[in-house]
């Protein structure tokens, strides 16, 4: 007789170890949250899984509401939640959380005489964890906490990417070597042959002109392209090789003729104006202390702000955030569709602010083509993802 199937009869089963004498392995519970998250594959995939992927996902949803707890968090780090927050559910044979640190938690945990064991999942990054115990306690807090440990470590150092599904890139092929043409050289024809029928906006080639114009002369000459990130079947994001920073192209093509459908969206990064740098660490230190002589100087002409208004502005983002540094820089084009009325193409400049508490602040910011002592536009608002607030 199997060594197995001898336990099975003589210790397992007799003792009642696991509900109604069932029994299980590392390894079985491996498989148990492969075929879990599975169920989370493009919805274009085959179904090899004994039960529809769909049904399988139904399980994991939040079927009945449960708890809501919200407690400080005292030893929370710059960047983490100042609280742990977490609205648990009743899924069909799964407990579903939702947390600070997590849109969705699938969870199952259980304790028997001699063992205990819990698995956590997370289905948007197709990460589960497996604990297992063989230690008799009265309750499965000990293991769950070790897979929270688990899964916030792996946050923590990176290990949690968000879950994707890929799309192939051949259609992509087709469009952006002759983008990089146009980028080089304008011509109106080759536009016109580049744009579908289909177009989901009224596209202007004057808009779309002007905006490879500035690129270029930001970036000097591109010539090639890597794919950086696939939105969907028809929407694509490029990584361009170029002389100076860092270009991306957000590119969207129509489902049936595969032609450009919608207008170019760009993101620039290390490449910054010195004139631009120096106003933005301007304005990020008056988060920290106010300065009239900085207002006067720079925002008072054109930043369309009483000093009052400025004021008061600087002193609500001071309460929440303390002093703030200016850690990042991203300047963005696109032109807007004729069907608006304006005709025209925009741009701008977004900085990263890093602060001592409450998450991090972006700064959109423009100065006077003319003097660029002068700001004529200045917006700050937080930027901190999520629903819980951050130190």
């Amino acid at each position: 007789m199997p060594l197995g199937e001898l336990m099975r009869r003589r210790i397992f089963v007799p003792l009642e170890l696991g509900a109604g004498g069932l029994w299980s392995t590392l390894h079985d519970l491996g498989r148990l949250v492969a075929f879990e998250l599975a169920a989370y594959a493009p919805a274009t995939g085959p179904e090899t899984l004994p039960a529809r992927r769909s049904s399988v996902r139904e399980s994991h949803f939040n079927a009945r509401r449960g708890s809501f707890t919200v407690e400080a968090r005292p030893g929370a780090q710059k960047g983490e939640s100042i609280v742990s927050a977490s609205a648990g559910s009743g899924g069909y044979g799964w407990t579903v959380w939702q947390t600070c640190d997590y849109e969705k938690l699938v969870a199952k945990g259980g304790a028997s005489s001699g063992s205990s064991g819990a698995v956590f999942m997370l289905p948007d990054h197709g990460v589960g964890i497996v604990v297992l115990r063989n230690v008799s306690i009265d309750d499965v807090s000990d293991v769950e906490d070790l897979a929270r440990s688990t899964l916030l470590a792996l946050k923590q150092t990176g290990g949690l990417g968000v879950r994707m599904p890929s799309w192939p890139l051949a259609p992509f092929d087709a469009v952006m070597p002759k983008i990089l043409a146009l980028y080089d050289r304008w011509d109106d024809g080759g536009y016109r042959a580049l744009m579908s029928s289909r177009q989901f906006l009224t596209l202007s080639a004057v808009n779309e002109r002007e905006v490879l114009a500035s690129l270029k002369r930001i970036h000097g000459a591109c010539t090639g392209y890597a794919p950086k990130e696939t939105l969907s079947p028809t929407a694509a994001r490029f990584a361009l090789a170029c002389q100076r920073g860092t270009l991306e192209l957000l590119v969207h093509i129509d489902p049936v003729d595969g032609l450009l459908n919608h207008h170019l969206e760009a993101r620039s990064r290390d490449v910054l104006a010195a004139e631009l740098g120096k106003m933005a660490d301007r304005l990020a230190d008056l988060v920290g202390a106010w300065d009239d002589a900085v207002y006067a100087s720079h925002l008072a002409a054109k930043g369309r702000r009483t000093r009052e208004e400025a004021a008061a502005i600087f002193a609500a983002l001071r309460a929440g955030h303390g002093s703030c540094k200016v850690t990042s820089h991203e300047h963005w084009s696109d032109s807007e569709d004729r069907s608006t009325g304006l005709g025209s193409w925009s741009e701008g400049d977004a900085f990263t602010l890093g602060c001592e508490r409450g998450g991090d602040v972006r700064l959109d910011l423009r100065l006077d083509p003319v003097d660029a002592e002068s700001v004529i536009r200045y917006e700050l608002r937080t930027s901190s993802s999520g629903t819980c607030p951050t130190w």
